[in-house]
């Protein structure tokens, strides 16, 4: 492990950054232990103090797990995936952003008519052509989430022609329907026989159930998807903030004074 001659930025994030791409490609798994400290410095031709600033922040990072005593040392861990709802970057860049290596399984793609819910969350008619499609997404060829996605066929006519493997929120995008906004209910549940299987959990297993109903910047409803993930590989965050409090009728006139007014000039309505 040596840190490479070339590149920009403070050492600690370079050595950071020569650690994270050792997981991502293979060469250091979950449970590797690292090099001592002494060990590694001097592999790194780095202080031990720059070494322990890189060691911090990738334990910051859930990256690394360190101990202490005569088994301890700092060991690559099973780092989850964040599933950030505040941004629709889609599950293919938060599993990449985790350092973890990304795939699917398409179980289903076809076409087929809208029930009541589904046509009611696309707002389309009862019957209408949707397109329905299942898969199963990796991150280390570990079951992450299992996808049941739905789409108007009506925008979106050849998609079960399309390559279906990686982001669809990038399909979309080819048909200039990217999601640009998206309401998601979340609660928790119980893996049944079918989903345990497919997520290779056990039956009963805590599941996190996300319902999703994507629109485009038109306004147009693009996707619905019910989605299940492993509660032990993914985090949810969600970034809130205090709304802005409704502007007041008139600025620094009680409203009685301003109905009194109103009723007084013979008007109907409020001003």
């Amino acid at each position: 492990m040596r840190l490479p001659a070339a590149g920009s930025g403070p050492i600690h994030e370079r050595i950071q950054a020569l650690i994270t791409s050792l997981v991502r490609e293979g060469q250091l798994a979950v449970g590797d232990r690292l090099p001592n400290e002494r060990d590694l410095s001097a592999a790194l031709s780095v202080s031990r103090m720059t070494l322990r600033q890189a060691l911090a922040a990738l334990e910051q990072r859930s990256l690394i797990t360190r101990t202490l005593g005569r088994n301890g040392g700092a060991f690559i861990a099973q780092s989850t995936v964040e599933v950030d709802l505040s941004d629709l970057l889609g599950l293919r860049q938060q599993i990449r952003a985790a350092n973890r290596r990304d795939s699917s399984t398409v179980l289903v793609a076809e076409s087929q008519s809208a029930d009541a819910r589904v046509a009611a969350l696309l707002q389309i008619e009862v019957g209408a052509p949707v397109y329905r499609i299942q898969r199963v997404r990796f991150a280390n060829e570990t079951p992450l989430a299992l996808e049941n996605s739905f789409f108007p066929a009506a925008l979106v006519p050849d998609l079960l022609q399309r390559s279906l493997e990686g982001s669809l929120y990038d399909v979309l995008d080819e048909y200039g329907l990217k999601p640009f906004t998206a309401e998601e209910f979340l609660r928790a549940v119980v893996a049944d026989a079918q989903s345990a299987a497919l997520l290779e959990v056990g039956t009963g297993d805590p599941l996190m159930s996300i319902e999703r109903i994507a629109s485009s910047e038109n306004g147009k409803v693009v996707e619905v998807s019910f989605d299940l993930f492993r509660s032990d590989q993914v985090r949810i965050r969600v970034q809130s903030q205090v709304r802005s409090p409704r502007p007041e009728l008139q600025v620094g006139i009680p409203l009685g004074r301003v109905l009194t007014a109103a009723c007084r000039a013979g008007e109907r309505r409020l001003p």
